[in-house]
């Protein structure tokens, strides 16, 4: 995490509760709050499955498999917006056969399309690391896998309005930039898909329309 980033959650009137199962992440956020006098952000190593507290915002950044989906199922537990870009989808099968295996598909839209089995299939085409650049010679390929990992983020996307929760819910990609590590000069710098950017947000209802509103045009959603 940035300095400079960490610095600016000073000022700022929440608390923030980071979790990772990660013992060296965890590690490295408790040594900077501690270098950087941050008392605003609290950091706890567990599953996010296991987090028991009340929130309203959550934001789950490549959260690996079911990972997204128990984020987003805290999230709406809690009535909470969520933000969710989610990461490594083909291990959704392995995960289901946990002791905290959820119901797949997540909502009854695509349940009424397709079956277990079928859904399984998807998450393993799903599983990509497509860039989708029209110069790849595998373009088609790698546009089929990124139509498969839309139809599982609007799987989620549909389960959260089917809660009755939310009534703004959308899904859209980030575009970060990426530097070619062959030049150094700025003028190299070039726009690339990420492979794991989808993001799904969802706002609830009782959020006011402003807010909505400022949320929406922060993704570009008119």
């Amino acid at each position: 995490m940035e300095n400079s980033y960490l610095l600016s959650l000073q000022n700022i009137p929440y608390h923030f509760i980071l979790i990772d199962n990660n013992t060296h992440v965890h590690s490295i956020i408790q040594k900077k709050c501690s270098d950087f006098n941050i008392h605003n952000i609290t950091t706890l190593q567990c599953n996010i499955q296991d987090f028991k507290d009340n929130f309203d915002i959550g934001i789950s950044i490549h959260a690996c498999g079911l990972a997204t989906d128990f984020a987003q199922f805290q999230c709406i537990q809690n009535h909470a917006l969520f933000i969710c870009c989610s990461c490594c989808v083909g291990k959704i099968q392995t995960q289901q056969q946990s002791i905290y295996s959820i119901s797949t598909p997540r909502s009854k839209w695509l349940n009424n399309i397709i079956q277990s089995d079928e859904y399984f299939q998807l998450c393993q085409y799903a599983d990509h690391n497509a860039t989708t650049t029209t110069h790849s010679t595998d373009f088609i390929i790698e546009q089929q896998k990124r139509y498969c990992k839309s139809v599982l983020e609007w799987d989620r996307c549909m389960y959260a309005l089917e809660s009755g929760i939310y009534d703004v819910v959308f899904m859209t990609r980030v575009i970060p930039y990426t530097e070619d590590p062959n030049h150094s000069s700025s003028a190299s710098k070039t726009l690339f898909n990420s492979p794991k950017n989808d993001v799904i947000v969802g706002v609830p209802k009782h959020w006011d329309d402003s807010t909505k509103k400022a949320i929406k045009q922060a993704f570009a959603i008119p």
